[in-house]
């Protein structure tokens, strides 16, 4: 065959094949299909010259398997016969090293094979693993002497099942006892673990539960055959479940026991059993630490069972082919590989869809990097300090407003009051006293306020001490008339110091009264005198050509004007003052602004919980009729803050829509030691906030007008100018800043916005206390010597208050004037060289003084005179201060003589004292603590040193010292000792060293999540389902928890037994449904929570019973204790000495019940984790109740279970006030209770009810202003947490038994409101306890002498009556006794016909108004309202208009307005238990005279301004006597309620001196009893002391039950 024919041969060949390839194709993209996705192959060989068919199996991989591969771990490896050769027929062996194989070399050097060197990138490498048969060299290894299996023994299952339901270490159950002891008699907690027994061992003897463990396991012992069945089995999977890291599951864990401990299955369940008892507290992040845990648990195992770890062996010698890796090697290698997979797969998908590779660089790069070198340009230009200075810092939102003048003058008033009638050292009032007082109200005195004067007036009608006559002279004064008369005739100073932002004792700021009764306000200085200003200290100049010369017109007007201007002058008028900080010039300004009635905007770069109260202060004490005050945040160094400040000045939808009168741009900084040689960078943001951006300002406000077309009202501008004009020096530029401003004066003729704006510079002299001259006020005195002036800052602000009057004003919108304030500095060139010595000399002289002193010491030694270490010293200690006597907090007896005396002629024997309820009692568990630190907060605003010792001691800060001894002078050392160091700490210690951390931990604060919460407070767990796309990756369980998955998911799911193991793999197929968590965003952030650290076992509870009832038992259980503890009743069971069982109650009630419980129950049950079996017990709301009964009252009296949400505790109080009353009981518990949780919490706030506290802090809230009730900013509650309790009884047990009787319950009602649609909305019910028939006219029974006359005649006729009866012998004593039984019968109904009761069922008399009469009070005696006060909008527009319209009903006079309380500001809303706090409050408020203010009601809302029976405070008040008080709350489901109390002393009225004595006495032996027992508790003893047995003898339970006489002592 020739070549040309070979060649035509081939052309035809070759056409033959290309026509049959292009006719038959091999459709190799189904066939991918089939082997990929149906077939699911993950090793694909090609068999030819070159892997063609691989590349474009690659390709298909990328683009369409790549993704779910990744996802799902499938490995998928493609080789070919070309290039991996060595890898398909396994001739690549290990690599080997040297010595790795004892006397054997390997044969020759093994070469990777050219396929895996040139492997295509594309494809997925898998690691091949080599067979053993490799390498047949044998070696010496090391072998382990196994160690034999046992199966677990019965005893130690039962430990385990016991130990699991009490939730103790296996190790602590004591196996002579039985379950019936080791359960500690709770049935629920006993039948569970006999379930559990039944489940685990089946059928059980009888009488299973009073066996000792050892006995019965000995019996379960004979049919058991060791292995975990499904009690034990399904808690061993929990705890790994829920303890281990989630790829640490059973399987790992029992290869771990047995790889490195050489346990086989019997001894792992053993290791697994124990381990049920000693759980950690969360789940392992890591493998390496689930480790540690189990080998603590196995070397405890294997040394209790006498075992040792098997020892090594070197003789043994085994083949290598004998030898596999360890398991958990070879698992981490999958991971990783499979992982590496992933990872590779998912970068090769990223790269198909277009993403460039990271190193390939984008424009979006060299932008960054451009924008990143002009950063580094401008930092390094500009510096730190600039670069800081000018952040914008403007936020509208967290603008703060008060206008709530009508309120505070109200307020002020009262104090006044208080202050003026309270004192003893009272004198002669003077002219000057009488008008500093007159200045405090000019411009603010109303209708209101002239309605309160003349109610104060006619209640003093009836005093004639001293005190009285001189408060009735100052109220004279206050007339309105007077007060204008007077301020016009004379000069009156009132210039204010608000440079600190701390309350005085007790809350009160405004009024101090000082030797001879000067009145003035405790910040402001008055001047002994009016005088006008000095001539010489002020000049108006104005320019004419070149220079500037005085204006002597406008100067002699000004300084012949008073410097106070008259009480109107700014009304209607706009200012914004910027620097108006402490200590500064353009806060002395504030006040005045505001009496003249001006609309200010002081601007702040402070943190505005910071900032507002300084301002609000201000406001508060000189806000003006008209006045308003608005302070917003503001960088004067930012030019985006200038232009959105004046913005949002003149927006009038969104912004205040005001139009600028004034401008004071007083802001500056100080330069201190700045010469030219080292201006920095603060000296340029000087500059910028003193002269560039003034500038700035000025132009926003010329935009502003323009666009508005204000040409009429220009702002008259005052510049703040300096006679510095380098005559200092080492001030930077600040002279250079001043004088730009003064440059302006010139640019106001020469440019276009003179019809804007109007200037007037101020030349500021030398202002002493500022903070640009602070430094020099210790020369102030020796630069005067000079004939310099220098000024105070009130001073000074009444200078330029003065050329704000309209004559300058007017003046200056014809020309610029410029006021010289300078007081002689720029006239004396040599005064900065003057200063210079002044300050030399001032230092030489300072050393020569402290070497004299030196000198002294040691002539002294040298002389053998007083010794140095007796020299005082400044640095020596303080004496050692004894040790803080702790107060249980009794109330104070009263002197009979001076304070029942006058009482008693008219109340006398008025009321039976079996139907009078008092409360003897009371306790709370709060976010401040208890009751006690909670009043320190609220009436002090801080701890007591006592305050901090109880949080500190409550909270596991501290603990008591048991081994306290004295020095030789007798002093104790330190008392308590540093939990966490262990260091002793003294008790005068305590406030310093830890109160800081305990505000911190205590009150309104962010939450700490609590562990059935989300980890993260902003975040909120939820469930989403999914449906499963794909099989998913099997997954080991056990055989019952796999057929849990198939009873769930059917055929969606796919199990199969595990080789030699009994569990199961499992696997979720496509359309299998998961519940995957989710967090969603939880924005209430913000809660009363008990305080950090809060432990109820530091109270003396066994932590066994802490952790199986639920947390609000705990903290009723605490309460209840201390409210016996506080009415002196160190021991429940003395009660039963006086009475029967069956007249001691309990009425304890709840919101919501055990919420942790119900998380429990709901949640952590269908999320199958481990939850006690009697979590359902927990749940009731009466379970509390009962725990209370069983562990400390042992009672068979009434129980009563109040659920009125958050009106819980005053239905509690209802309760309890109808026992008594009718007989049916004699002491009662009352209260309620709550938690706080997240899931009600999100519910609350989708409702719409509680505050977004992630909303209220961007406004600039801090987490403890939250909470404003009666605030116009309110926005919903704050939710909190707590149990409050009162221990109420008769009068006449509590006088008999020297209880400490706090208040007088007068009347207790709850009421409904009507017909609605929403039923959190507050309502109008309670209205109901002033019903009265009007048409039927008045009462006479209201006058208490004439129901006096109608007691006497009934007594009489009884007395009468029981005379007719002749004497009786001896044989008729029994009559005789009977009839004197039925005698007192009738006299106490008399009592209660004509006293208790005398108003009911008579429709004249309203309850309130007849409750009041009882003890001869009327609606103008109720002196404090307590209000729910939730801080919602709708809540306090209700209640506040329902107390004024019942007061009004009941006829209180116009002007007497009661004291707002309003406790939610300082503890949230902790809805079962608030009233019973409210109450607790009440009490307090009662004992002390003292009415706390609500110092979060920044400005009150003007929607409450009518209902004027009722006065807002912000401050306490000591007002030395409330008679009477009411306390309302509302709850969700018309739940209304409004209790009464009375001031005990009515109630000691109606006894005789003797027996006051007498009960006097006997309550200070029970209190000195209860205070030694209060204090035990603290010093090592017990707060609370649980009962294991009933007052009496357990076999006479019955006889203890039916005998109504029987008595235990």
């Amino acid at each position: 065959m020739t070549q040309q024919h070979d060649q035509e041969l081939a052309h035809v060949l070759l056409t033959e094949l290309l026509a049959y390839q292009f006719a038959m194709p091999v459709r190799w993209t189904e066939t991918q299909s089939v082997l990929f996705d149906q077939v699911k192959a993950e090793t694909l060989i090609e068999f030819g010259p070159s892997p063609t068919l691989l590349k474009m199996a690659m390709k298909t991989l990328e683009q369409f398997n790549a993704e779910s591969d990744a996802a799902n771990g499938i490995r998928r490896t493609l080789l070919s016969t070309s290039a991996n050769y060595d890898e398909i027929s396994h001739e690549t062996g290990p690599p080997t090293e040297s010595g790795e194989v004892e006397g054997q070399k390997p044969e020759g050097n093994v070469t990777p094979s050219r396929g895996a060197v040139n492997q295509a990138p594309a494809s997925v490498p898998d690691v091949p693993v080599p067979p053993l048969d490799l390498v047949k060299a044998s070696v010496t290894v090391k072998a382990d002497i196994p160690i034999p299996d046992v199966p677990v023994p019965a005893l130690e299952s039962v430990k385990a099942l016991v130990a699991g339901s009490l939730k103790k270490p296996s190790s602590d159950i004591k196996l002579d006892d039985s379950i019936r002891t080791l359960s500690g008699g709770r049935s629920t907690v006993q039948n569970e673990i006999i379930g559990d027994m039944l489940a685990e061992f089946g059928p059980l003897a009888d009488d299973v539960e009073n066996v000792p463990i050892k006995e019965l396991a000995l019996t379960i012992q004979k049919t058991y055959d060791g292995k975990l069945q499904k009690c034990l089995r399904t808690r061993v999977e929990k705890m790994i479940a829920s303890k281990m890291p989630g790829s640490f599951g059973s399987t790992s864990v029992r290869t771990f026991l047995s790889d490195r401990w050489g346990l086989a299955s019997g001894r792992q369940d053993a290791v697994l059993l124990i381990s049920l008892s000693q759980q950690p507290a969360a789940r392992f992040k890591k493998t390496e630490d689930a480790e540690a845990f189990l080998d603590g648990i196995a070397q405890g195992y294997m040394d209790g069972a006498g075992l040792t770890k098997p020892a090594s062996s070197p003789t043994t010698v085994v083949n290598l082919q004998q030898t596999v890796l360890d398991s958990k090697v070879v698992q981490e290698l999958r991971d990783d590989h499979n992982s590496l997979r992933r990872k590779v797969a998912s970068l090769l998908l990223s790269e198909h869809d277009g993403t460039p590779p990271s190193y390939m660089t984008t424009q979006d790069e060299i932008w960054t990097r451009v924008q990143a070198d002009k950063l580094d340009i401008y930092e390094g230009e500009l510096g730190d300090d600039f670069s800081s200075g000018i952040k914008p810092q403007f936020k509208a939102k967290q603008q703060r407003s008060y206008d709530s003048s009508w309120n505070w003058g109200h307020v002020d008033l009262l104090i006044l009051y208080y202050k003026c009638l309270g004192t003893r050292d009272a004198q002669e009032l003077s002219r000057q006293e009488l008008l500093s007082v007159q200045a405090t109200f000019r411009n603010r005195w109303n209708g209101r306020m002239e309605r309160v004067r003349q109610y104060l007036l006619g209640h003093l009608s009836a005093r004639k001490d001293l005190a009285a006559e001189l408060t009735r002279k100052l109220l004279e004064s206050l007339g309105a008339s007077e007060v204008e008369k007077d301020l016009n005739q004379t000069l009156v100073c009132d210039p204010c110091d608000h440079t600190s932002s701390s309350s005085p004792e007790n809350g009160e700021n405004s009024w101090s009264i000082i030797p001879g009764l000067g009145l003035t306000t405790s910040d402001d200085q008055v001047p002994s005198s009016p005088k006008p200003l000095e001539p010489h200290s002020l000049h108006i100049l104005r320019r004419r050509g070149p220079s500037w010369v005085s204006h002597k017109s406008l100067t002699a007007y000004v300084t012949n004007q008073n410097c106070a201007a008259p009480s109107n002058t700014f009304t209607g008028k706009d200012v914004l003052i910027t620097g108006a900080g402490p200590n500064s010039i353009g806060i002395t300004l504030l006040p005045f602004l505001l009496q003249g009635g001006a609309r200010v905007v002081v601007v702040t770069s402070r943190p505005m919980p910071d900032a507002g109260p300084i301002y609000q202060k201000i406001f508060a004490s000189h806000g003006g009729k008209g006045s308003k005050l608005v302070v917003l945040p503001c960088n004067q160094g930012s030019k985006q803050d200038i232009g959105d400040l004046i913005a949002h000045i003149y927006d009038t939808v969104n912004g205040l829509g005001w139009d600028l009168d004034f401008i004071l741009p007083f802001a500056a900084l100080a330069e201190k030691g700045h010469e030219i040689d080292n201006l920095d960078s603060k000296s340029e943001l000087a500059h910028r906030v003193m002269m560039t951006n003034v500038l700035r300002l000025m132009g926003a406000v010329k935009l502003a007008k323009e666009a508005k077309g204000s040409r009429t009202r220009p702002a008259h501008v005052l510049l703040p100018l300096s006679p510095n004009m380098g005559t200092f020096g080492n001030d930077g530029l600040y002279s250079e800043s001043k004088m730009g401003l003064m440059a302006v004066l010139n640019k106001w003729s020469s440019e276009s916005w003179s019809d804007y704006l109007s200037l007037c510079g101020v030349i500021i002299g030398w202002t002493r206390g500022t903070g640009l001259m602070a430094a020099n006020d210790a020369i102030a005195e020796e630069v005067a010597k000079l004939g310099v002036t220098t000024f105070s800052t009130e001073e000074m602000g009444r200078h330029i208050l003065s050329v704000l009057s309209d004559p300058v004003v007017s003046v200056c919108q014809t020309e610029c004037l410029m006021v010289d304030l300078s007081g002689g500095m720029n006239s004396d060139p040599g005064l900065a060289a003057y200063l210079a010595k002044i300050r030399q000399s001032m230092r030489e002289s300072e050393e020569i003084k402290r070497a004299l002193a030196d000198e002294k010491v040691l002539d002294m030694d040298a002389a053998g005179g007083e010794p140095r270490s007796t020299l005082p010293s400044y640095n020596s200690p303080p004496p050692e201060p004894p040790l803080v006597d702790l107060e249980l907090g009794f109330p104070v007896l009263l002197d009979y003589t001076t304070e029942i005396q006058p009482l008693h002629a008219k109340l006398d024997g008025m009321v039976d004292l079996e139907s009078v309820v008092v409360v003897v009692g009371f306790a709370e568990i709060g976010p401040w603590g208890n009751s006690r630190t909670r009043w320190d907060m609220e009436v002090n605003g801080e701890l007591s040193l006592q305050g901090c010792i109880e949080l500190a001691w409550m909270t596991g800060l501290i603990k008591h010292n048991p081994t306290l001894t004295f020095s030789n002078d007798g002093a104790a050392t330190a008392g308590w000792i540093d939990v966490a160091t262990g260091t002793p700490v003294g008790d005068i210690e305590v406030k310093a060293k830890y109160e800081k951390r305990i505000l911190e931990h205590t009150g309104l604060r962010l939450i700490d999540p609590s562990p059935l919460d989300h980890v993260s407070r902003d975040k909120k767990q939820v469930l989403q389902e999914i449906v499963v796309q794909h099989d998913m990756e099997p997954f080991a369980a056990s055989y019952d928890t796999a057929m849990e998955f198939v009873r769930e998911q059917g055929d969606k799911v796919q199990i199969e037994q595990i080789p030699k193991s009994d569990e199961y793999s499992v696997r979720l197929r496509k359309g299998a449904i998961l519940m995957i968590p989710k967090a969603t965003i939880y924005d209430r952030i913000v809660g009363g929570q008990l305080p950090t650290g809060w432990d109820p076992q530091a109270y003396g509870l066994p932590r066994d019973l802490c952790d199986s009832i639920d947390r609000c038992t705990l903290m009723a259980l605490v309460c209840a204790a201390e409210a016996f503890l506080s009415a002196g009743i160190t021991d429940v069971y003395e009660l039963y000495e006086t009475m029967h069982l069956s007249e001691l109650a309990n009425c304890v009630g709840s919101g919501m019940g055990g919420s942790r419980s119900l998380q429990k129950l709901f949640r952590q049950r269908y999320l199958d984790r481990q939850v006690q079996n009697d979590i359902l017990a927990e749940t009731f709301i009466n379970t509390t109740g009962a725990w209370l009964n069983m562990l400390l009252m042992s009672s068979a009296g009434p129980t009563r279970t109040p659920v009125g949400a958050c009106a819980t505790a005053l239905e509690s109080l209802n309760q309890g006030y109808d026992l008594i009353a009718n007989g049916a009981a004699k002491v009662c518990l009352v209260g309620g209770f709550d938690d706080m949780i997240q899931d009600t919490s999100a519910e609350f706030a989708n409702m719409r009810a509680t505050n977004n506290s992630v909303q209220d802090m961007s406004q600039g809230r801090a987490p403890y202003e939250t909470s404003r009730p009666t605030a116009s900013s309110r926005s919903g509650f704050v939710e909190s947490e707590g149990c409050g309790m009162q221990v109420l009884t008769s009068a006449k047990v509590a006088l008999e038994l020297g209880l400490p009787i706090r208040a007088v319950v007068a009347h207790v009602a709850t009421a409904s409101d009507g017909v609605g649609r929403s039923v959190p909305a507050p309502g109008k019910g309670i209205m109901a306890n002033v019903r009265e028939s009007s048409a039927l006219g008045p009462s006479p029974l209201l006058a208490i002498d004439y129901r006096r006359q109608l007691l006497a005649q009934s007594l009489n006729s009884i007395r009468e009556h029981k005379n007719l009866y002749p004497s009786k012998t001896e044989s008729d004593s029994t009559f005789e006794d009977e009839f004197e039984a039925a005698t007192q019968r009738e006299e106490r109904e008399a009592r209660r016909r004509f006293g208790n009761a005398f108003w009911t069922h008579d429709p004249r008399i309203s309850p309130l108004r007849g409750a009041l009469a009882v003890w001869n009070l009327t609606a103008d005696d109720i002196g404090v309202v307590s209000l729910h006060g939730t801080s919602t909008e709708l809540n306090e527009k209700n209640e506040v208009e329902v107390l004024h319209r019942q007061l009004s009903q009941l006829g209180r006079s116009a002007g007497n307005a009661a004291l707002a309380v309003c406790q939610k500001y300082l503890t949230g809303h902790p809805k079962g238990a608030a009233a019973a706090w409210m109450l607790n409050g009440c009490c307090q408020i009662l004992d002390a005279g003292i009415v706390p203010g609500n110092r979060n009601a920044d400005n009150i809302d003007a929607a409450l301004e009518p209902w004027e029976h009722l006065v807002f405070p912000d401050r306490a008040i000591r007002v030395h006597e409330v008679k009477a008080f009411s306390v309302t709350s509302f709850g969700f489901g018309q739940k209304g309620a409004q209790a009464l109390g009375v001031h005990p002393r009515f109630l000691f009225a109606t006894l005789g001196p003797q027996k006051y004595d007498r009960y006097c006495a006997d309550r200070q032996k029970r209190y000195a009893k209860a205070k030694q027992h209060f204090q035990n508790a603290f010093y090592g003893g017990k707060m609370v002391t649980l009962k294991d047995e009933p007052p009496y003898p357990k076999t006479q339970q019955l006889e203890a039950l039916v005998d109504a006489s029987a008595r235990f002592g």
